[in-house]
């Protein structure tokens, strides 16, 4: 396994570490209570808009490598195929990451953001899906591309 391999699994479990720590943050007291920052209105919009994007992002991180412009931008460039996967892995993971972020930080500082923790435990077991592998990358190498 190549070192950056290892980084980007590094990455993929800190999508795991990273509710949890907010979790323990919450619990221990370091972040305060649950005061709503925004007006009923703000935070309604704030939670809809968070809780389309990571559906979206759901959607299209778990149909990343079927888009024919990411399968071929991996395949054309033979020589640097594992490090343009890795890339597309790493964005994928980022916006997990914030997503995360952005739903814990409804849910701990509204009253009403339960729903976002929801889509937090949505946003995790489609991470599950998503582990990086060299066997992955061998295969969008030499699958061909389906006739139109």
């Amino acid at each position: 396994m190549t070192k950056s391999m290892k980084k980007l699994l590094a990455l993929y479990f800190a999508i795991w570490i990273t509710p949890l720590v907010l979790g323990l943050l919450y619990v221990s007291g370091l972040t305060g209570s649950r005061h709503a920052f925004f007006s009923e209105m703000t935070t309604y919009i704030i939670q809809f808009l968070i809780i389309v994007i990571s559906f979206m992002n759901i959607y299209f991180s778990l149909k990343l490598f079927t888009f024919k412009s990411v399968s071929r931008s991996i395949r054309n460039n033979p020589e640097k195929n594992l490090q343009i996967y890795i890339n597309w892995n790493i964005f994928r993971y980022i916006c997990y990451i914030l997503l995360i972020v952005a739903n814990l930080f409804i849910y701990y500082s509204t009253e009403t953001g339960d729903v976002c923790l929801a889509i937090t435990g949505a946003l995790l077991l489609a991470s599950c899906f998503c582990f990086p592998s060299e066997s992955e990358c061998r295969y969008i190498i030499t699958a061909k591309e389906e006739p139109k």
